[in-house]
């Protein structure tokens, strides 16, 4: 019996730290896709078998404050994304993102001129999906692959 629990504990805590964990959304920045309180699940195994990916839901150690937030990538590695007339782009072009309402418009506060940012090795660019109420790459530059926790891979 004691061995069968101690078995038990080790399988918990082995999943919730190295396979899947749960979390709770804090805030407004990624409405409408989660709002303040869902629940989520964060897969920490998938990107040991694969690159994070654009549109990716990830959760983020945020560099400022230590908090785990989540986040959506926007910006891949190597890659110049910057904000001009309020959309996104990726280099020259254009970034499409069709989970946004036509209306959300991407800004740098206080931008006055398109803004760039160079996404370095090993980094990647995080924006909330309500732009106006969120934190996030636009003002703690990109991340670095060692900042993301894991894939956000559903709501409970």
């Amino acid at each position: 019996m004691i061995l069968a629990m101690t078995t038990l504990v080790i399988l918990i805590v082995v999943i919730k730290f190295f396979v899947v964990n749960t979390g709770v959304v804090n805030g407004v920045s990624m409405e409408p896709t989660f709002i303040d309180d869902d629940r989520f699940l964060v897969s920490k195994f998938t990107y040991l078998l694969k690159k994070p990916q654009r549109y990716d839901i990830v959760q983020v150690i945020d560099p400022a404050s230590g908090k785990l937030l989540i986040k959506r990538i926007i910006g891949l590695p190597g890659e110049v994304v910057m904000m001009k007339r309020g959309k996104v782009f990726i280099g020259d072009d254009e970034l499409p993102e069709p989970y946004l309402s036509q209306w959300v418009s991407t800004h740098v506060p206080e931008q006055k001129a398109p803004k760039q940012f160079t996404v370095g090795a090993d980094e990647y660019f995080v924006l909330g999906d309500n732009r106006s109420h969120s934190t996030d790459s636009r003002f703690y530059g990109p991340v670095h692959r060692s900042r993301i926790v894991g894939a956000v891979v559903g709501k409970l």
